[in-house]
């Protein structure tokens, strides 16, 4: 019994097979997911980037009537260099 055991070759070409697309699926997946990863930070960084570009500076003018009148105000976002903007608020009539 023990001897036909050892001498039983049935299953050795399917473990071979398995062993093989086994093996290339695990480098397909890991260099699959190495492209996902440097796709996900390369929208992150548009992303960013495009952010960092929102200008929201705003300007009204003031109303005036023969009876009464309101202040306009402006504020400008101006960039510092620094990654954060500079406030600049001005109100005038």
């Amino acid at each position: 019994m023990f001897l036909s055991l050892w001498r039983d070759e049935c299953g050795a070409i399917y473990s071979t097979e398995l062993l093989l697309v086994t093996s290339v699926v695990i480098a397909g997946l890991a260099s699959g997911l190495t492209s996902f990863r440097d796709a996900v930070n390369s929208e992150f960084t548009d992303i960013a980037a495009a952010v960092q570009e929102l200008n929201q500076s705003y300007l009204y003018g003031g109303i005036r009537s023969p009876r009464a009148r309101t202040a306009g105000s402006d504020f400008v976002d101006r960039d510092d260099g620094g990654g954060q903007a500079m406030v600049c608020v001005q109100v005038y009539e």
